[in-house]
């Protein structure tokens, strides 16, 4: 049983807020749509890794790569509710979710042929065949993966403005 203190992570509250202020900034830059509840949780993570023993020696450095675990889950979780029409509303709520997958349908139709194509590709099947998936898909358009990446973002961005605007004017029907 170890009975050794550890010193706390963070020597001063400024020393937090610092953190905190850098993984925020961090997170929008990256896309992230809550990075301030993205930090936090960023940070709970971190204080579980000290708490269990392990010894970190650059603390904004260890943050920072957890920052980057958490909003690549959080960006995964995002696109999995996004193709399958569950974001931006309640599925349960049959008007809404209703009305979401007419603007869906819609701005899908605004993208050129070959982006519907790749997103709905990029997206589609379960872990496995999602990573068989973006292969092929890279290797037909050409691409290596961080750029098929970076092409699937740039459209989902495209699809979530379009989507924000159409659900706004429907939003008054």
């Amino acid at each position: 049983m170890k009975t050794a203190t550890r010193k706390p992570p963070f020597k001063t509250d400024d020393e937090y807020r610092q953190l905190r202020y850098t993984l925020v900034r961090y997170l929008a830059w990256n896309g992230a749509q809550d990075p301030e509840d993205l930090a936090d949780e960023t940070i709970l993570r971190v204080l579980k890794n000290l708490e269990s023993g392990e010894e970190i020696r650059d603390l904004p450095a260890f943050a920072r790569t957890t920052a980057q675990h958490v909003l690549s889950e959080n960006l995964r979780r995002q696109a999995r509710r996004f193709t399958s029409g569950a974001a931006l509303s309640d599925p349960s709520e049959s008007f809404a979710a209703e009305r979401f997958s007419r603007c869906l349908e819609a701005c899908k139709k605004r993208l050129a042929r070959a982006d519907k194509e790749l997103i709905e590709t990029y997206y589609s099947g379960d872990k496995g065949e999602m990573i068989a998936n973006r292969k092929k898909l890279a290797k037909r358009f050409g691409l290596s993966a961080g750029a098929l990446n970076s092409r699937a973002f740039r459209i989902r961005q495209k699809l979530s403005s379009c989507l924000d605007g159409c659900l706004r004017k429907r939003g008054g029907e």
